[in-house]
């Protein structure tokens, strides 16, 4: 995170206090750089990994299903 510049790093707590002033001052300070190290280190951040999440099971319960690997009772399956 340090290295893609978007986080700062104090010395003190003076110069942690000086920080923080001036991300509350200008919170656009280091944006870009904020905003490309979430991309690094979380991926994708459009409030859908939920529903990703649950495409994701969904697809695997369907695998286990094609397998005739148990894992739910069959009136449990319909839906899928």
């Amino acid at each position: 995170m340090i290295a893609l510049g978007g986080v700062r790093v104090a010395q003190c707590f003076d110069e942690l206090a000086e920080m923080i002033k001036q991300y509350l001052k200008e919170p656009e300070t280091d944006a870009e750089k904020r905003r490309q190290t979430v991309f690094e280190e979380c991926g994708l951040c459009d409030g859908k990994a939920s529903e990703r999440v649950g495409r994701a099971i969904i697809q695997i319960l369907r695998l286990f299903i094609e397998m005739n690997i148990p894992c739910l009772k069959e009136s449990h399956t319909e839906s899928l």
